[in-house]
């Protein structure tokens, strides 16, 4: 049976060594397991035996998580593992082994066009961002050279005053080609929309106030009856065209969706009551702007990426006291809602993942022309 041991270094700064139990999240020192010190040879695992149709000893690898009556000769696609494993850093481990282990197929023919979309996205972003810097490489106001100005940075070196400039702006920049992919990607399912044009009356907009204060002070979390009360308008109504990140209508039950979208994975407070405030105005406009008989519309508060880990709660307790669980799209689960299939996110990061070195190689080259 194949083991683990414990990779924690000790005051001697040399591995632990003790061994894993299996299940267990310490070793038998108690040292906390670190997965990201993990790989396959320290699992004992074959490399061949992995890649050789797909099968592999779950009993080795599962060990006491499998009862004796269990075939311990299970597909990796057919183990339904996610359900044996509650704690986060061992679903981690198992995505980082066996990407999309618990992922059920995408029709073929759909993952190529997501793939081929993203990839284009990707290397399209890639190209023209390195392009930009460069040619502003000899402009002393341009976006990189203009933080060499910053004593504070400068004079910390050219390659720390580089690392400084860049990151804001690819990340940025990133962010951007994110939810421009993310509206490309929707239209497979949805029709998609970026602005509305009704109207708003003042009691939704007073009502809209009382809300959001009630919500500051932490008195309750937003309820589903209050949204519909939003739906009936009443009082003076002023013409409004409002701005969103995404309204989508579902092209088979005709359900509208509006989005506010972040590409940090993160909102502060202060920016999370704006946020609400412009969701629920959204919500208001469009709901005017549709007759009686419309489907159902349903606000998200969605982040591209879970700050906190994939697998592990979205923790920001200050932001979600606007938001009832079921608004918000965090990570994967935003990507799943776009790509309307429970493999969307491991298509799309996985897909992205192919293009690490390319922009390894533009960080480098970007990096000599500005750095030397």
């Amino acid at each position: 049976m194949a083991s683990l041991t414990c990779n924690h270094l000790t005051k001697a700064n040399a591995p632990c060594q003790n061994p894993i139990t299996t299940g267990s999240s310490k070793c038998s020192a108690g040292h906390a397991i670190d997965p990201s010190r993990w790989s396959a040879v320290d699992a004992g695992f074959d490399d061949a035996a992995l890649l050789d149709s797909g099968t592999i000893d779950m009993e080795s690898l599962l060990g006491g998580f499998l009862a004796p009556e269990e075939d311990a000769n299970l597909a990796l696609e057919e183990a339904d593992l996610g359900a044996l494993f509650e704690d986060p850093t061992m679903l981690e481990l198992f995505d980082e082994l066996f990407p999309g282990y618990d992922l059920p197929p995408m029709d073929p023919e759909y993952e190529k066009n997501i793939r081929d979309l993203v990839s284009y996205k990707v290397l399209t972003f890639l190209r023209d961002f390195e392009t930009r810097h460069l040619m502003n490489l000899d402009n002393p106001d341009g976006p990189l050279n203009a933080k060499y100005k910053n004593p504070f940075l400068a004079d910390l070196g050219p390659e720390m005053t580089f690392q400084s400039s860049v990151w804001p702006s690819f990340e940025s920049g990133l962010g951007s080609m994110q939810q421009e992919l993310a509206r490309q990607l929707a239209w497979a399912n949805f029709e998609v929309y970026g602005s509305v044009d009704a109207y708003i009356c003042s009691d939704q907009v007073d009502f809209i106030n009382y809300m959001c204060e009630r919500y500051q002070k932490g008195k309750d979390l937003p309820t589903a009856e209050e949204y519909e009360t939003l739906r009936n308008p009443e009082g003076t109504p002023q013409r409004l065209k409002v701005t969103s990140d995404l309204i989508l209508k579902h092209r088979g039950t005709g359900e509208y969706t509006v989005i506010e979208l972040k590409s940090s994975g993160n909102l502060d407070t202060k920016k999370a009551y704006a946020e609400k405030r412009s969701l629920l105005t959204q919500y208001c406009v469009l709901s005017n702007a549709l007759s009686d008989e419309e489907p159902p519309i349903s606000m998200k508060f969605a982040t591209t990426y879970n700050s906190f880990g994939e697998h592990h709660e979205w923790k920001h307790t200050r932001v979600k006291k606007y938001f009832r669980d079921e608004d918000l799209l965090i990570g994967k689960d935003f990507w799943n809602f776009v790509i309307q299939h429970p493999a969307g996110h491991h298509v799309f990061l996985s897909e992205y993942r192919k293009h690490k070195e390319t922009t390894k190689g533009m960080m480098q080259r970007l990096k000599s022309a500005y750095a030397g």
